[in-house]
């Protein structure tokens, strides 16, 4: 009996940036490798895509993007525009996950700059 934890090795490989793995995993193609799975482990329902931006791995972003450029559903629907559209549990596409990393990376910023002021720094 095969059991799922709701992971794939691509999940695992985005997440980490394990971009040589990653290579070798989307090789295989479907239905080995599904590019468009939900890894429901966590109760996140990311895609790869997802679980990429979430680790800040940029490289990994990239292979998947081209990855999914290169291919296609049945109807002919590009997979990248559908895992564009692709929601996690909270409703965020894979890039509006980036832009939350932005709003918060920004949020750091001034508060490191407000800290700094404080102390006397610059």
């Amino acid at each position: 009996e095969k059991i799922n934890c709701g992971a794939t090795p691509l999940h695992r490989a985005s997440f980490s940036g394990a971009v040589a793995t990653m290579r070798l995993l989307l090789e295989w193609k479907e239905p080995c490798c599904d590019i468009l799975a939900k890894d429901t482990s966590f109760g996140d329902n990311m895609t790869p895509l997802h679980k990429a931006v979430a680790g800040g791995r940029y490289l990994a972003v990239q292979l998947l993007i081209d990855a999914l450029k290169s291919r296609s559903t049945d109807d002919g629907q590009s997979l990248l525009k559908k895992n564009l559209t692709q929601v996690d549990s909270v409703g965020r596409t894979p890039l509006r996950l980036a832009e939350s990393f932005i709003d918060r990376q920004e949020e750091e910023q001034k508060s490191v700059k407000r800290w700094d002021e404080l102390a006397g720094g610059e």
